[in-house]
């Protein structure tokens, strides 16, 4: 299931999928385990769980909230 996360503008988020794999295909073409990012939208990861077929889709929406300094 998806996963969404809230922001302030110009801050940074990490994401990180909850599954131990051989491999991971983030949508911004990164491959580690997580990925740090501050612009709004979704980011899907493809985690190949062993070097067979088997593989599971994960997804994040990141979103911006007000945040009052």
């Amino acid at each position: 299931s998806a996963k969404y996360i809230e922001i302030c503008p110009g801050t940074e988020v990490n994401l990180q999928t909850d599954t131990s794999a051989t491999a991971y295909y983030w949508s911004t073409g990164a491959s580690g385990k997580s990925i740090t990012v501050k612009d709004t939208g979704w980011y899907i990861v493809e985690i190949d769980i062993d070097s067979a077929i088997c593989a599971l889709v994960d997804s994040f929406k990141v979103n911006t909230k007000a945040c009052y300094q």
